[in-house]
């Protein structure tokens, strides 16, 4: 009864997954909100022939087999084999202890209803590790998990791919909801990790810890309510360490479409990348808040690496720095940046274009820095370039401080900044008062040039 299933079977469950979604919009209209990006309405998918079902309330059917007229009522009272689909039926609560995955293994959901929830009852005795959902340390590969909820009130993670030596491959993490645990996600070891329009949240510490992977994308997920170790006023950072995304060592990844709000603690970062080796990494499209400002951190830190892009993202406070990294060749452009005590600290190089910081502290500190393009509406008393070494800018627009040489005193004229309407209005100094900078659209898809010129910031005003 039990089948055996390809790898066409997993490019099954990836099915209305777009992958390469570099060129999407932030929204599906004209306007650039907050929240209008992360966890999208996705449809579940029916399990294919042969799967093995799950139904917690089929408790007196004394033919559990498995099929979809006879499920079992646990996995307690199954074996689970590799190359096997599991399908648990909707609208059910399932008492899960550690589940174990196998190879080609597929968890998913079946039947009408809400996604079913896997509620994991494990309580590791103090200085070991126990989780929900757990695979084996080497050589796994091709795993999927999609269409599910975990709660792991008390096990160290809800969901942990482990390995060593990239010896893990093709795991996938599609449409599910982690609850609880010390950490949501965690993965070791694995090449072309992909987690997909998934909830993660309460957690003790990181939302997703993600450690020695190559091949990563993570999108249009929302990870919030993390780092609860800390508590207000403020707890020292040796016992509240928790980011919502944190790579280490980890290289060739692309985050976007993603919400990360970390406005209910302090510490760390929204999404955080270590690795002196990583050389291709792609942060854009998304949306981050906080943390807190009590105790330090900041919206995104790189220690290390070269040639990474930060663009079109949407950065809040509050936060000490909207940004802060050592990295080489850092490219930064088309985001826009609102509230936060100090902008991008680029203590290497890096190169800033067309970004738009409203209400701020000091702009750009740091190392080496181009600066073109930029709106900065500065705090009362601020400067936009604080602190820079070496410093190269021209057609900048600055308003509420000082200006440099190569750029100009302006009003930017925004829609409506006190709800992040960000847009240009006709008025705007900045219209048509850029240079060419290589970049053909903004993070709406807008074409640049509308006018004569490039505009001045994130978004190129439709004449």
């Amino acid at each position: 009864m039990l089948l055996r299933f390809s790898i066409l079977f997993l490019l099954f469950l990836l099915v209305g997954c777009d992958s390469d979604n570099s060129s999407q919009k932030i929204t599906n209209n004209s306007t650039v909100t907050p929240g209008s990006i992360g966890v999208q309405e996705m449809e579940l998918l029916d399990p294919p022939e042969g799967a093995v079902y799950v139904d917690p309330e089929n408790t007196s059917d004394e033919n559990q087999d498995g099929t979809i007229e006879h499920p079992f009522e646990s996995f307690g009272a199954l074996r689970l084999l590799s190359d096997t689909v599991y399908a648990v039926k909707r609208g059910t609560i399932l008492e899960i202890d550690e589940l174990i995955l196998k190879d080609g293994m597929t968890i998913m959901s079946y039947g009408n209803g809400e996604r079913p929830v896997l509620l994991s009852t494990v309580a590791p005795p103090e200085g070991t590790n126990q989780h929900a959902i757990v695979s084996g340390w080497g050589g796994i590969a091709d795993i999927t998990i999609r269409d599910v909820v975990v709660e792991c009130p008390t096990a160290t993670s809800c969901i942990r791919f482990g390995g060593s030596d990239l010896n893990n491959s093709n795991l996938n993490i599609i449409n599910v909801r982690t609850k609880g645990g010390s950490w949501g996600i965690r993965v070791f070891g694995t090449q072309d990790l992909f987690i997909h329009n998934s909830e993660v949240s309460h957690t003790k510490d990181d939302g997703m810890f993600l450690q020695a992977n190559d091949g990563v994308e993570i999108s249009n997920c929302y990870v919030h309510d993390v780092n609860l170790n800390w508590q207000p006023p403020t707890t020292p950072e040796s016992e509240a360490g928790g980011d919502a995304i944190q790579f280490d060592s980890c290289n060739n990844w692309h985050v976007h479409h993603n919400r990360l709000d970390r406005t209910n603690s302090g510490n760390k970062f929204c999404f955080i990348s270590n690795n002196a080796a990583q050389n291709n990494g792609i942060f854009e499209f998304n949306e981050t808040a906080g943390p807190l400002t009590v105790g330090g951190g900041a919206s995104i830190y790189f220690h290390n690496g070269d040639g990474l892009i930060v663009r079109y993202n949407i950065i809040l406070g509050p936060a000490a720095y909207a940004l802060f990294s050592h990295t080489t060749n850092l490219q930064i452009y088309g985001n826009i940046v609102a509230s936060t005590d100090r902008g991008f600290y680029t203590g290497a190089s890096a190169s800033v274009y067309n970004n738009t910081f409203y209400d701020v502290g000091a702009g750009l500190s740091g190392g080496n820095v181009e600066a073109i393009n930029n709106i900065f509406v500065m705090l009362e008393n601020t400067n936009p370039f604080s602190d820079v070494s070496n410093l190269t800018e021209s057609h900048n627009l600055v308003e509420g401080a000082d200006t440099p040489a190569n750029s100009f005193t302006g009003t930017a004229d925004f829609a409506d900044p006190d709800n992040y309407d960000f847009h240009l209005t006709s008025t705007s100094d900045a219209i048509d008062a850029g240079t060419e900078s290589g970049f053909t659209t903004d993070m709406e898809g807008t074409s640049i040039p509308q006018g004569n010129a490039p505009d001045i910031g994130a978004l190129e005003y439709v004449q």
